[in-house]
């Protein structure tokens, strides 16, 4: 998948992930199976809005040989950032997060991601 293909994707799935959750939440009462769905939606619009920041970033101070013989690194990177970003909101939900838990999932997040750094780029 090209450059360009992969920013407009998520640009497309930021903007109906972020409408269809905001619709979503106005429509529908609450239940188990509605929190299950808005996690699941929670989790494409934040990988959708994180994947462009990210590749500009990854763009602007990475290094540019790397990055062109690894172009999926920011997809790996937003898929991990979304999903801490929903972890963190379904802990939340269920009333079991506090400062010390979401410092060390986000521990446990850069972790893998400088694993994931040595082991395959």
């Amino acid at each position: 998948m090209s450059n360009r293909r992969m920013l407009l994707t998520s640009s497309c799935m930021a903007v109906f992930g972020w409408g269809l959750l905001m619709y979503f939440t106005y429509a529908v009462r609450p239940n188990s199976f509605a929190i299950g769905v808005a996690v699941v939606l929670l989790f494409f619009a934040s990988l959708g809005t994180v994947m462009p920041i990210l590749y500009y970033l990854n763009l602007r101070f990475g290094d540019q040989e790397g990055y062109l013989e690894h172009p999926g690194r920011p997809l790996r990177q937003s898929l991990l950032l979304a999903l801490y970003v929903t972890l963190c909101t379904l802990l939340r939900v269920v009333d079991l997060l506090n400062w010390t838990f979401a410092l060390f999932i986000l521990g446990v997040v850069i972790m893998a991601e400088v694993t994931m750094i040595t082991w395959f780029d």
